[in-house]
């Protein structure tokens, strides 16, 4: 089986039998067994990533299939079609990065220049 990583979805992808899947393990990144949400930095990830993605449903056993987006090596989340997935990846600029960014500042340390 191997090693992998795991990233957690903001809300969880509903399969048409009514089970909830709320994370996936996936093989594009490091590999290390580390556990990602979304807004996690993804240090082995490209600068910008959209991936397909599948997975089972343990009720059903159904294929789900979704899109994970990553920019500027951000995890930006689990969407159910590429056209979302390419958005939310257009969308990410770098006001968004830099805010993103600002808003994991330790606060001892924001404001500092002023």
């Amino acid at each position: 089986m191997g090693m992998f990583d795991t990233v957690i979805f903001e809300k969880p992808i509903l399969c048409k039998c009514g089970q909830k899947i709320e994370s996936t393990q996936i093989k594009e990144f490091e590999c290390m067994m580390d556990t990602y949400h979304v807004g996690d930095m993804i240090p082995s990830a490209p600068m910008f990533a959209l991936f397909e993605e599948w997975d089972y449903c343990s009720n059903c056993k159904a294929t789900i299939e979704f899109y994970v987006a990553c920019s500027y090596s951000i995890y930006l989340g689990v969407f159910s079609s590429y056209k979302e997935a390419k958005e939310a990846i257009d969308g990410f600029n770098m006001e968004k990065l830099l805010k993103f960014y600002a808003q994991r500042v330790p606060n001892q340390n924001r404001g500092m220049f002023h």
